[in-house]
Order: structure tokens, then C-alpha cells, then sequence
């Protein structure tokens, strides 16, 4: 089946919350994919969202507020 519907997470240094986001967003009863942009996060925000590789697609840059 494929997803039609993408949750789309913003994340700039919020470690201590994304990966709660992403876990509360996998666990919907509806098939979805999950895309997180995080915005050049320096406090480990990215290594917290790599957790979560394969199950969802991460996107990265420098941040551009």
C-alpha cells in the first residue's frame, strides 16, 4: 500500500523532542511516511534523528533560520 500521507517534521536543535516526534508519528494507526527536516541542528538533533533510519526519510542543511 502505499502512504498518502507525509508527516512533516521541523527540527532545529530540539533533541530532546524529535525523537519523541518521530516515535509518536510511527505509531499512527494510518500507513504515513515521515520526512524530517532538520535546519543545520548543533546539538544532536541529527544523530537523534539517524536513529530512525529507514523508517524515515531526513533531510539536512545549513541553517538558514
Amino acid at each position: 500500500m502505499q502512504n498518502s500521507v507525509s508527516i512533516i517534521v521541523p527540527c532545529y536543535n530540539k533533541q530532546s523532542y524529535v525523537g519523541a516526534t518521530i516515535e509518536s508519528a510511527l505509531k499512527q494507526t494510518h500507513c504515513c511516511e515521515v520526512i524530517v527536516i532538520d535546519d543545520g541542528s548543533t546539538d544532536g538533533s541529527l544523530d537523534e534523528i539517524k536513529r530512525f533510519d529507514g523508517r524515515v526519510t531526513w533531510l539536512t542543511g545549513p541553517n538558514r533560520g
